[in-house]
């Protein structure tokens, strides 16, 4: 029997997995043999074996089903025949309703069908019940009541693995026929609850459990599972994510031993579920705040006591993530605003890592080389920084995932030059640029109501800090006296963007002139006699002036507000600007803004520079904005059509146009399909001149994604767009091809990750990841073989390879610079170029002064500071 299972093993190695690295020449791999022929050759011998189980002759018995169960399991390109998969079925059957006689061959099948429940085999799903229930009683049973020939902690792996794979199938179970099979009672199958089933034995592995890479697997099942569940059974995820989190805030005491990489799988689920964040708030209110909570806290616990041994290298991915995690959690949603106590957690969490100095190379860690020390690096404290400033900032004001804007904008100066129709020399004798708490540059542009589309001074404001470009817009408004009873009719508030927004409504207004000439008839006085010497008509005039109403229209009453709101005075009528004055008109309304906020205080002058606001400087800017303030990624897709997969070349598979209309409809939902001569978002080197105009391109508040897809590059050869394809560290995979994938096809320099996505039977996919970038991941939502539902297909895939992208990023620490560090540097560099030393004479004349611009220009009476940053 030893001879058979040698010889089957070689005859299943043919045409399956390669060593394409150690591959250099071209060849075109061959097909496996027909698993048909196999069991033709050797059926007979090994279905005789297993039925007849005789007494002395069990290790017999165990490698015949190890031979079977390893060839159903492998994929071929033809199916088997029905009568083959009977005999394996009625095999696998007869062994699980009699345990105690075949419990010696337990390990084998159940080692050799881990990938049983992936192939397309017909009548497989038969077999769903008799899984589950052994499954169940082998994860929830602390002592199994038969023995095995493997360890518990391997069956269990086993069982775990198989599990995954069945997940899906709660959702389709209902919808599938059963054939009928000799010999077989299908009682077993009625009113059988397979979502109950899965959850109890889910949960109930959970609390058995002490093996940690068991462990590890069954949080990927956890969370598989709170995506399937999400809007079918809504009590799931809460009590799945709950279990997580008590894990993560209070361990068993077999628990708390477990390597950190369990905590970081943990950590990974969690991290996940936060591109679902408000489906889960609508399950259970508590759920997320209370992950929250327990996230900050582990911060705290390990900052005091890290009591886990572990690599600086874990030590900061675990800190890193939990930090990323939690302002994935907060920053696109309201409910935090809920739970002040919960923001009090963070920002203690986030002080403390901050508070808490680097670790350094100091002469204590030279003289103990041989203990390991672990402590905050530099990467955690940007990290904490840059969630801070989320907090302060963002939390609570970004559109939420599935929109492509940002709050971080791109408008420019020129836009707003464009907008008010203003010359270069007139913008700079508007604009002043503010250098603030060293890390701020400002702009503050002053719009008198005499420039074109502006009816009313404003001030505009620019703020580029680390975490973006912010523009805001502010109305000087003022009230006449006359009319403080009533202020709210003509405030601002009734102006959006300069158009009218109010419904029609009664207002007050003056009298008109013909109402006037009535007034005066009927009272026999003039209004100017009125308003010297009779106090008591002017009262009442007054009073018949405030009663005279009527109804406008929109246009009206925007009219009327301007009249009234732009009054400069307590009285009535403005005053008349002379000529002179509009001449040499110079950023004066905007001294009250800035004196408001403080930078135009004699005390703090120091601290708030001008910048000298020349071409240079521009430049700086402009480049300064291009740095995003968000990850940035891109990724690779790939559409291989039936029998396009035999080579290493690549041959036929980027020329292909389009797709199926499966893979079309998965682009659709991967992201926003954007116009790149338009797109001001990332791109990921792409240049729709050359490589064509449209691409999918995702983003949410922290992450910009843009996919580079064979079947949408235009105008560019095959080699160019494997050239293009080759340099993204992931790629995903479309393969309608039966072969297995050959990476060779790809040219690239990089160590890349595939996710390779193929269709399956019942509408199902089949997702494989195959990890050629020598980094172990902790992001195991999808194991190596997952079977999706085309429903949260486009989402785990998307989210799987944001997660590994994210681990890729921080495990390569010397190449990786985080984008809050990139806009600093830059900041920084322009401060040290381009910020002015002046005299307080010259700094507050500097406002008055319409010659300002001309001296900004030409450098004279100006110190260029020159300050050493780096």
């Amino acid at each position: 029997m030893s001879a058979i299972k040698d010889v089957v093993t070689l005859l299943l190695g043919i045409g399956n997995k390669t060593d394409y690295k150690k591959t250099k020449k071209k060849m075109v791999l061959p097909d496996n043999p027909d698993g048909n022929t196999i069991i033709k050759i050797f059926g007979d011998w090994l279905f005789e074996t297993v039925y007849k189980n005789k007494i002395g002759f069990e290790e017999g018995v165990s490698i015949a089903f190890s031979i079977l169960s390893s060839i159903f399991s492998t994929h071929f390109i033809r199916p088997f025949n029905q009568e083959y998969l009977n005999q394996f079925y009625a095999a696998i059957i007869l062994t699980f309703q009699n345990l105690e006689q075949y419990s010696h061959s337990l390990g084998a099948i159940l080692q050799h069908t881990e990938q049983l429940f992936l192939r397309n085999l017909d009548g497989l799903f038969l077999l769903i019940p008799h899984y589950l229930k052994l499954i169940k009683l082998i994860l929830t049973s602390q002592t199994l009541p038969f023995s095995i020939n493997i360890s518990q902690s391997s069956l269990r792996r086993s069982s775990i693995i198989i599990l995954k794979t069945m997940i899906c199938f709660p959702n389709y179970f209902n919808k599938l026929s059963i054939p009928p099979i000799e010999n077989y009672s299908q009682e077993c199958i009625k009113d059988f609850n397979i979502i109950s089933l899965f959850r109890s034995t889910i949960l109930g592995s959970w609390s058995n459990e002490t093996d940690p890479d068991n462990a590890i697997l069954l949080l990927s099942a956890m969370g598989l599972f709170i995506f399937e569940t999400l809007k079918k059974q809504t009590t799931v995820p809460p009590l799945f994510l709950l279990t997580i989190q008590k894990y993560i805030c209070q361990p068993t005491e077999i628990q708390s031993q477990w390597p950190i990489r369990v905590l970081l799988s943990a950590i990974s689920i969690i991290k996940s579920i936060s591109f679902i964040v408000n489906e889960i708030h609508e399950c259970s209110t508590q759920t997320i705040p209370n992950i929250v909570t327990g996230l900050s806290r582990i911060i705290t616990k390990f900052l005091e006591t890290p009591t886990q041994e572990c690599s600086q290298q874990e030590f900061d991915l675990l800190i890193i993530s939990i930090l990323n995690t939690i302002s994935e959690l907060i920053v696109p949603h309201q409910w935090i605003f809920y739970y002040p106590n919960i923001i009090k957690e963070i920002l203690n969490s986030i002080g403390q890592v901050l508070e808490t100095k680097p670790k350094g190379k100091g002469k204590r860690e030279k003289k103990e080389k041989k203990e390991k020390v672990v402590g905050i690096s530099k990467n955690i404290i940007t990290e904490a920084k840059f969630v801070f400033f989320k907090l302060m900032k963002i939390t609570g004001n970004f559109p939420l995932p599935n929109e492509t804007s940002t709050i971080s904008t791109h408008i420019t100066e020129e836009d707003i030059k464009k907008s008010f129709g203003l010359s270069q020399e007139e913008f700079l004798k508007y604009a002043r640029f503010f250098l603030n708490d060293d890390n701020q540059i400002i702009t503050i542009i002053d719009i008198p109501e005499n420039i074109k589309n502006n009816n009313d001074p404003q001030t505009i404001t620019i703020i580029r800090d680390l975490t973006g470009k912010y523009i805001w817009g502010y109305f000087f408004r003022m009230l006449p006296l006359s009319y403080k009873k009533n202020p709210e009719k003509y405030l601002a508030k009734h102006v959006w963007e300069g158009k009218p927004r109010p419904p029609n409504y009664e207002v007050t207004r003056p009298p008109t002139n013909k109402e006037r000439s009535e007034l005066e008839i009927k009272y026999g006085i003039t209004f100017d006699t009125v308003n010297k010497f009779d106090k008591k008509i002017s009262g009442d005039l007054k009073r018949i002036q405030l009663a005279l109403t009527v109804q406008h229209r929109k246009e009206e009453v925007y009219r009327f507000l301007e009249e009234e709101i732009s009054t400069l005075n307590i009285s009535k009528k403005r005053p008349i600007r002379d000529e002179s004055y509009s001449k040499n008109y110079n950023f004066n309304n905007s001294k009250i803004f800035l004196s408001g906020f403080g930078l135009l205080n004699f005390q703090k002058k120091q601290k708030n520079k001008l910048f000298n606001g020349n071409k240079n400087f521009y430049s700086a800017i402009q480049e300064l904005d291009q740095l995003s303030e968000r990850l940035q990624f891109s990724i690779g897709i790939i559409y291989i059509a039936k029998g396009q997969n035999r080579n290493n070349n690549g041959e036929g598979i980027f020329e292909n146009k389009k797709g199926d209309p499966s893979y079309e409809k998965f682009l659709k939902q991967l992201g926003e399909f954007v116009d790149l001569q338009t797109h001001k978002g990332y791109k990921g080197g792409l240049k729709w001149e050359k490589t064509g105009r449209i691409t999918p391109y995702y983003a949410n508040n922290s992450i910009e994604i843009i996919y580079h897809v064979s079947t949408m590059l235009k105008n560019i050869n095959t080699e160019e767009k494997k050239e293009i394809i080759g340099k993204n560290k992931l790629i995903l995979v479309w393969c309608n091809d039966e072969r297995h994938f050959n990476p060779k096809c790809i040219k690239s320099e990089n160590n890349i990750i595939f996710f390779i996505i193929r269709p399956h039977y019942t509408g199902l996919s089949l997702v494989t990841i195959e990890n050629y970038s020598g980094i172990k991941y902790y992001s195991g939502l999808l194991s190596k073989n997952s079977l999706l539902r085309k429903d949260v297909l486009v989402d785990l895939v998307r989210i799987s390879s944001i997660n590994h992208l994210c681990e890729t990023q921080i495990n390569e620490q010397k190449k990786y610079v985080h984008p809050f560090l990139k806009r600093n540097y830059k900041i920084q560099k322009i401060i040290n170029q381009f910020s002015m030393s002046l005299s307080n004479e010259q700094f507050f004349t500097s406002f008055f002064s319409g010659k300002f611009s001309k001296m900004l220009n030409t450098h004279s009476d100006f110190e260029i500071v020159e300050k050493k940053y780096f």
